[in-house]
């Protein structure tokens, strides 16, 4: 019995390890979402595009390789109203550009946890269940270039949990990783619901 409580334990530790590194690899993701996603939320250009809604913001950053070069698939912007005022979705995989998923321009709505008015607000990471899987969105007010406001509303860049990630966090933390849906794959009409919190 020692030596069966023995192997537990060590189970058990091993598997208190193994989450820690699958978390702390995921964390640098976010963070690196994070990164790419601040020099465009404060940013002149962006802060007037999200008043003006001049195309050629559109033609001169986000035409050709603007999300490709991101490594994203998701670009969206809203103004502080809670308006959408613009969204792009490419496929990395097909290099293609696709229609934005209706479930999570449904999820951006007014009253969005992910949205922001005027007074702004810290930078919000995490999760979002969509049809499709997990979406990881990083979250910004739009602001000028030096960080004043008020704040013409919010920027959101994502990109998908989907094999290409996960592979990639499985050859980082040398695991084998895999993810499925808690509530089945069968499940109904994805709810506006985020996988984890939210948090600054």
């Amino acid at each position: 019995r020692l030596l069966l409580r023995g192997f537990l334990d060590l189970e058990q530790i091993e598997g208190r390890v193994n989450l820690e590194r699958v978390s702390s690899a995921l964390a640098q993701e976010f963070s690196g979402l994070e990164s790419k996603i601040g020099a465009w939320a404060s940013w002149d250009d962006t802060y007037r595009f999200a008043v003006n809604h001049d195309p050629v913001y559109v033609e001169s950053n986000l035409t050709g390789t603007g999300l490709p070069a991101l490594r994203l698939n998701v670009f969206v912007c809203i103004d502080a109203s809670g308006h959408l005022v613009f969204a792009q979705y490419f496929n990395l995989q097909t290099g293609e550009f696709q229609p934005v998923p209706s479930d999570l321009l449904r999820s951006l709505r007014p009253g969005s946890p992910l949205l922001y008015g005027p007074s702004g607000g810290p930078p919000r990471t995490g999760l979002l269940m969509l049809e499709g899987g997990p979406l990881m969105v990083a979250a910004r007010p739009i602001f000028d270039s030096h960080e004043h406001g008020p704040a013409h509303g919010t920027l959101i860049f994502a990109r998908w949990l989907g094999p290409a990630v996960v592979g990639e966090l499985a050859r980082r933390t040398r695991l084998h990783l895999s993810t499925h849906r808690l509530d089945g794959e069968d499940a109904a009409a994805p709810r506006d619901a985020l996988g984890m919190p939210f948090t600054p």
